[in-house]
């Protein structure tokens, strides 16, 4: 079993998906974990072409696509979701 700190749910705003760490999304992706962080942190605009965000675990389900909505319309300027 792997020791640490609990990790922070993030959001790939491309797919909607959300993991409960950067590992778990980096896995799932196949790329680095530092890629990933380094895009949430603001040193890279995207992350092999995809852009995640952080997702707070008081926000509902609809919140969550809320603040994805609007991260995609200010990332690829597309409005009306």
């Amino acid at each position: 079993m792997a020791m640490g700190r609990p990790g922070k749910k993030i959001m790939c705003v491309n797919d909607g998906r959300v993991f409960t760490s950067i590992t778990q999304a980096a896995k799932h992706y196949q790329m680095s974990r530092s890629t990933i962080s380094k895009q949430l942190t603001g040193l890279r605009p995207q992350a092999a072409g995809l852009y995640f965000m952080y997702v707070d675990d008081g926000l509902s389900v609809e919140q969550a696509e809320a603040k994805r909505k609007q991260v995609l319309e200010q990332v690829y300027n597309i409005k009306n979701l």
